[in-house]
């Protein structure tokens, strides 16, 4: 599943305040990398309540709260796959106006946090779980073009910043400085830009092998 129109990497008036004021950390947390914890294999029932058409009843029973430890599971499990050690604050937020109203996450680089959009949380957890995934793609390519202009400033490695293994980065790089919504711009500038076409994909991706972990 793609939500291609619906997840953005920033913006200037998506959301405006907090949707709830639940026991959510606005501090980064670092996870261990190698541990099992985040296996889908350990947290199944999480996978099957965010997937499953069938049990939207069940999840609309959810607290706010149980449904944000089921969206964290989702944020930590991309944390491990992406190499990430450190994972960003999700927020619960309400929509500004209508304009936005459905966009259901975005990525902020300057906050490095993840915003969702309630409605969404409540009513749509799948949709939610697609859109967390191409939310953390933005975030690594973010940290890809961080990297990048580090090793740039590095004299050491001057000779080798136009290798083809930093291609893609460059572009991220331009794209993220003028980036493109779909609702400053025109839907085909904003699916058109390589930053979306990756996230896109990764996050189509990340959803079938979510299907498949639970049809196996």
């Amino acid at each position: 599943i793609i939500v291609a129109t619906t997840a953005i990497i920033s913006y200037s008036k998506f959301y405006s305040k907090k949707a709830e004021k639940t026991k959510d950390d606005t501090v980064k947390q670092t996870i261990d990398l190698n541990s099992k914890k985040y296996d889908m294999s350990r947290n199944k029932e999480y996978i099957e309540d965010l997937f499953s058409a069938q049990k939207v009843k069940k999840w609309k029973k959810l607290t706010l709260l149980e449904k944000r430890v089921r969206f964290e599971y989702i944020i930590k499990n991309q944390c491990v796959k992406l190499g990430m050690e450190t994972v960003p604050p999700l927020i619960f937020s309400e929509t500004q106006d209508s304009e936005t109203a459905t966009i259901v996450a975005q990525y902020s680089k300057t906050e490095d946090c993840i915003r969702i959009n309630l409605d969404y949380v409540n009513n749509y957890p799948r949709t939610c779980m697609s859109s967390l995934c191409h939310e953390m793609r933005h975030r690594y390519q973010v940290m890809q073009v961080s990297i990048y202009d580090k090793l740039k400033k590095d004299k050491k490695y001057k000779d080798y910043m136009n290798m083809e293994m930093f291609e893609d980065i460059k572009t991220y790089e331009k794209e993220i400085k003028s980036y493109k919504t779909d609702y400053t711009d025109s839907q085909e500038e904003y699916r058109q830009q390589e930053v979306e076409k990756d996230a896109n994909e990764y996050a189509g991706h990340q959803m079938s092998e979510y299907l498949r972990f639970l049809v196996k």
